[in-house]
């Protein structure tokens, strides 16, 4: 079941959250912690970017994409 309103879910929206979820990444990342992303990265370029946050400070990355068809996904909801 879905908790959030559907306006949460807008293009604009999403990328605010990102933007700012990247922005408080590269504060941890930079004063030495180490960071967990857990969003959908759904877009080949948010992965992308994931990655680039990371190796733009020099810092190794790991990323886990996980997937599932469409009917597993369906199911569970």
């Amino acid at each position: 079941m879905n908790s959030q309103p559907e306006a949460a879910y807008q293009c604009d929206v999403s990328d605010r959250v990102y933007r700012s979820m990247s922005q408080r990444v590269r504060v941890i990342l930079s004063q030495g912690y180490s960071a967990l992303l857990d969003r959908v990265f759904d877009l080949p370029d948010r992965r992308r970017h994931a990655e680039r946050l990371a190796r733009d400070l020099g810092l190794p990355f790991n990323g886990y994409w996980l997937h599932a068809p469409m009917d597993v996904r369906l199911a569970i909801s």
